[in-house]
Protein backbone atom coordinates (compact mmCIF):
# COMPACT_ATOMS: atom_id res chain seq x y z
CA UNK A 1 0.00 0.00 0.00
CA UNK A 2 1.10 3.32 -0.80
CA UNK A 3 2.06 5.57 2.17
CA UNK A 4 0.06 9.17 1.98
CA UNK A 5 2.85 10.91 4.50
CA UNK A 6 5.91 10.72 5.53
CA UNK A 7 7.64 12.03 8.65
CA UNK A 8 11.34 12.32 9.04
CA UNK A 9 13.20 13.22 12.38
CA UNK A 10 17.37 14.10 13.06
CA UNK A 11 18.40 13.16 15.97
CA UNK A 12 21.87 14.76 17.91
CA UNK A 13 22.51 13.08 20.59
CA UNK A 14 24.63 15.64 23.09
CA UNK A 15 26.40 13.26 25.54
CA UNK A 16 28.46 10.64 23.55
CA UNK A 17 28.32 7.95 26.51
CA UNK A 18 24.10 7.74 25.56
CA UNK A 19 24.48 6.45 22.35
CA UNK A 20 23.78 2.85 23.53
CA UNK A 21 20.63 3.80 25.58
CA UNK A 22 19.39 5.79 23.09
CA UNK A 23 19.82 2.91 20.72
CA UNK A 24 18.27 0.69 22.79
CA UNK A 25 15.43 2.70 23.79
CA UNK A 26 14.74 3.13 19.79
CA UNK A 27 15.20 -0.67 18.99
CA UNK A 28 13.40 -2.17 21.88
CA UNK A 29 10.51 0.39 22.25
CA UNK A 30 9.84 3.90 20.00
CA UNK A 31 10.30 1.83 17.19
CA UNK A 32 7.95 -0.86 17.78
CA UNK A 33 5.42 1.00 19.78
CA UNK A 34 4.96 2.81 16.04
CA UNK A 35 4.63 0.11 14.15
CA UNK A 36 1.88 -1.36 15.62
CA UNK A 37 -0.40 1.72 14.96
CA UNK A 38 -2.57 0.80 12.39
CA UNK A 39 -1.44 3.45 9.94
CA UNK A 40 2.28 2.81 10.10
CA UNK A 41 3.22 1.41 7.02
CA UNK A 42 7.05 1.16 7.58
CA UNK A 43 9.57 2.94 9.80
CA UNK A 44 13.50 2.76 9.38
CA UNK A 45 16.42 4.52 11.07
CA UNK A 46 19.79 5.52 10.03
CA UNK A 47 23.26 5.52 11.08
CA UNK A 48 25.44 9.46 10.08
CA UNK A 49 28.61 7.68 11.10
CA UNK A 50 31.90 9.44 11.81
CA UNK A 51 33.06 8.15 8.03
CA UNK A 52 30.09 9.12 6.70
CA UNK A 53 30.63 12.52 8.75
CA UNK A 54 33.98 12.95 7.34
CA UNK A 55 32.50 12.62 3.63
CA UNK A 56 29.44 15.12 3.77
CA UNK A 57 31.20 17.52 5.67
CA UNK A 58 30.64 20.69 2.95
CA UNK A 59 26.68 19.94 4.38
CA UNK A 60 26.47 21.94 7.11
CA UNK A 61 22.94 21.07 7.59
CA UNK A 62 24.70 17.52 8.74
CA UNK A 63 26.85 18.79 11.20
CA UNK A 64 26.13 17.07 14.45
CA UNK A 65 23.54 15.22 13.08
CA UNK A 66 23.95 11.67 14.33
CA UNK A 67 20.50 9.49 13.38
CA UNK A 68 17.93 10.39 10.85
CA UNK A 69 14.39 8.81 11.33
CA UNK A 70 11.50 7.93 9.01
CA UNK A 71 8.15 6.65 9.48
CA UNK A 72 5.72 6.24 6.31
CA UNK A 73 1.87 6.74 6.98
CA UNK A 74 -1.31 5.31 5.09
CA UNK A 75 -4.97 6.08 6.69
CA UNK A 76 -6.02 6.63 9.03
CA UNK A 77 -3.10 8.86 8.67
CA UNK A 78 -4.52 11.69 11.43
CA UNK A 79 -4.97 9.54 14.10
CA UNK A 80 -1.39 7.20 13.89
CA UNK A 81 0.19 10.47 13.32
CA UNK A 82 -1.28 11.85 16.60
CA UNK A 83 -0.32 9.30 18.49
Amino acid sequence: MLARKVFLSFTHVTDPASHAECNAWYQLDHRPENLALGGVVHGERWVHSPVCAESTRTCAALDGLHYANSYWFRNPVDESFAQ
